[in-house]
C-alpha cells in the first residue's frame, strides 16, 4: 500500500518535471511562470513532500516541505543563487537526520563480539 503511494508520488514528480521542461524548452511558457519559477518549482516540491508526510505519517516531513518552499523567497530576498536555497534546506535536513542517527546509535549501541559469542 505505502509502496504504491510512493510510486504515485514519484510519478507525480516526474510528470511535473517533464511539463516544466517542455514548457521551458519550447518557449511557450507564460510570463508569470518565468517571473515566479523558483516559487512555483519549490511549491510543487513542497506539495509532493507534504503528500509523502501525510501518507507516511512522518510529521518532520512537513518541516522539510516548509524548508524547501522557503528556499525560493529567501533566494529573492537575499539575492543568492537558487542552488543555495536547496543547499540550505538540504543542510538543515541533513543535520536533523544526523540527530536521528546519533539518537538511534545511542539507544542501540553496537554489541561487542564477546557478548554475541556468549549468547550463542
Amino acid at each position: 500500500m505505502i509502496k504504491g503511494r510512493f510510486i504515485g508520488i514519484l510519478t507525480l514528480v516526474l510528470l511535473l518535471g517533464v511539463v516544466m521542461a517542455v514548457l521551458w524548452g519550447i518557449g511557450a511558457r507564460p510570463q508569470w511562470l518565468v517571473d515566479y519559477s523558483p516559487l512555483v518549482f519549490n511549491g510543487m516540491l513542497a506539495v509532493v513532500v507534504c503528500l509523502a508526510a501525510y501518507w507516511a505519517k512522518v510529521n518532520r516531513f512537513y518541516l522539510y516541505a516548509a524548508l524547501i518552499f522557503l528556499g525560493a523567497p529567501l533566494r529573492v530576498w537575499l539575492g543568492i543563487n537558487w542552488e543555495f536555497g536547496f543547499i540550505g534546506a538540504g543542510g538543515i535536513i541533513t543535520l536533523i537526520g544526523l540527530g536521528f542517527l546519533i539518537r538511534f546509535l545511542r539507544k542501540y549501541p553496537k554489541v561487542a563480539q564477546e557478548d554475541r559469542d556468549a549468547s550463542q
